[in-house]
């Protein structure tokens, strides 16, 4: 039966607390740049379909996240 533990694509790894606490925010980034990109198209969409008149957010809080 197949394991990915004795998988050689797979090699395990130790990670430190530290170097885990890294992956998990830097997921957590990328899922809320993902979210906000999500949002902002969407409403891009709105307001195309809309009216003229809305006024277009710019997504600085999205992309600055990641910087």
């Amino acid at each position: 039966m197949y394991s990915y533990r004795k998988d050689p694509l797979y090699p395990t790894v130790d990670l430190t607390l530290k170097e885990i606490e890294i992956s998990q925010n830097r997921a957590k980034k990328l899922r809320a740049h993902a979210f906000m990109t999500l949002i902002n198209g969407l409403y891009e969409k709105k307001v195309d379909s809309d009216s003229d008149k809305a006024i277009p957010v710019q997504p600085t809080h999205a992309t600055g996240a990641l910087k």
